[in-house]
């Protein structure tokens, strides 16, 4: 009987501590039951955040914090997406306190890098693809950037011209005078009331210069548009002469004021005049030829194959303007547009355009200034592309232009282009595209 009596105390002591176990298990029993939808892991973690929330506006205790939304950052470079989110006092692994990533798959792509050139990827997440300009087969790099912002170098620049010692000059419209800027970059001026003068010839005072042009000898023609007269300088900068001292007016055919630009020819040295008119002159200055139905004619080149490239602008009212290039050939005696032997642009929606330009491969470039942009133009006319946005090579940030007004090819085959509401030039090397 004792034993029965000992057994049966025993088997209560188990039972008593099976009960006492899995009442003190650290695994919940009910972990099924969570499951439920009606208490659910989101509406626990859902009801403890909004629990945490109003304690976090309405407590005063020391470890309170903000509750912020964090943006999943798969790729770990520091900026986010939208999508999938959390709200948290800080930052969950994986997340990033911004949205601003472009490709969440590629640490090496975000707002904090440089465009990387040539690659057909958004780099730096601006909605631009490799701010470098391919145009048939062609990449134009922006290389240098002449800054005139300040003043100190031009003010209201609007032509340009390179010489064979990558010497540039610039019509500084503003300041009256010319700014030669060397190729090592030192800058001096053609004034007023400095450079070289030759004889008895009047000192040269130039009054808003628009164009400046210098041929194969290095002779330097100016449009001197304030005096409405080209003043002639040769390499040294000793003057030549002028378009008055020589007894021709540009008066009767320009206005006053009129000239715009002026190009040369250098197969023979004679050189063009733009305002409105286009006319080409001997190389003592002596009018040849008028282009007389040219009636908006701003801006020319001449090609180095002799064809003459002009620039005919309409006003097609609205403050709209409408710009083609008519092509001739530099031999023939009867120079309108009647016979011109090609027109250039009439599809490219070009506005006002302010020049144009050839360069040793045949390519055409005219600047758009109204459409902010350097449109590049094949041998037969064909628009190939244009040329709109760059990297400063500076600090490898993304530009662009603001009514530019020409664009000049030195014989480096660099493009340099004048950014006029920019006060700058920024020059462009071409090569072929990688």
């Amino acid at each position: 009987m004792t034993k029965k009596i000992n057994c049966f105390l025993m088997m209560v002591a188990f039972l008593g501590l099976l009960v006492f176990s899995a009442c003190n298990d650290e695994t919940p029993a009910g972990d099924d039951v969570a499951s439920d939808d009606t208490t659910s892991d989101d509406s626990t973690s859902d009801d403890t955040a909004a629990d945490d929330s109003d304690d976090d506006s309405t407590s005063d205790d020391d470890d309170a914090c903000t509750v912020r939304t964090w943006y999943i950052d798969s790729d770990g470079d520091g900026y986010g997406v939208d999508g999938t989110t959390q709200s948290a006092c800080t930052k969950p692994t994986g997340y990033a306190s911004n949205s601003t990533d472009c490709d969440d798959s590629n640490e090496n792509v975000n707002p904090g890098q440089g465009e990387i050139l040539n690659d057909s990827v958004d780099n730096n997440c601006n909605e631009e693809v490799d701010e470098v300009t391919i145009i048939d087969g062609y990449s134009y790099n922006a290389i240098e950037i002449i800054d005139g912002a300040t003043g100190s170098i031009f003010t209201n620049p609007l032509k340009l011209a390179v010489d064979d010692d990558d010497t540039i000059y610039a019509a500084d419209f503003n300041n009256d005078r010319i700014t030669v800027i060397d190729s090592e970059r030192n800058v001096t001026y053609i004034t007023n009331d400095g450079g070289n003068y030759s004889g008895d010839i009047t000192p040269v005072n130039f009054s808003s210069p628009r164009g400046v042009a210098v041929d194969n000898r290095g002779v330097l023609y100016i449009a001197d548009s304030g005096n409405n007269r080209i003043v002639q300088l040769d390499s040294l900068q000793y003057l030549l002469g002028t378009t008055s001292s020589w007894g021709v007016s540009l008066s009767d055919l320009f206005g006053n004021g009129g000239i715009y630009d002026i190009g040369i020819d250098n197969s023979n040295d004679h050189p063009y005049v733009a305002g409105g008119l286009l006319v080409s002159y001997d190389n003592s200055l002596q009018p040849l030829t008028a282009f007389e139905d040219l009636t908006g004619c701003y801006g020319m080149g001449v090609g180095s194959d002799g064809l003459i490239y002009a620039i005919n602008s309409v006003d097609a009212g609205g403050g709209n303007w409408s710009s083609t290039v008519k092509v001739f050939d530099a031999s023939d005696d009867n120079l309108t547009p009647e016979t011109s032997i090609a027109t250039i642009g009439e599809s490219a929606d070009l506005g006002f355009a302010y020049d144009v330009t050839t360069d040793s491969d045949g390519s055409i470039y005219v600047s758009d200034s109204d459409n902010n942009r350097i449109v590049v133009f094949d041998e037969l006319g064909e628009m190939l592309g244009s040329i709109e946005n760059f990297l400063n090579p500076d600090d490898n940030s993304a530009e662009t232009f603001s009514y530019p007004t020409d664009v000049a090819i030195g014989t480096n085959g660099n493009a340099y282009v004048m950014d006029h509401d920019n006060n700058r030039i920024v020059v462009f090397e071409k090569t072929l595209a990688e």
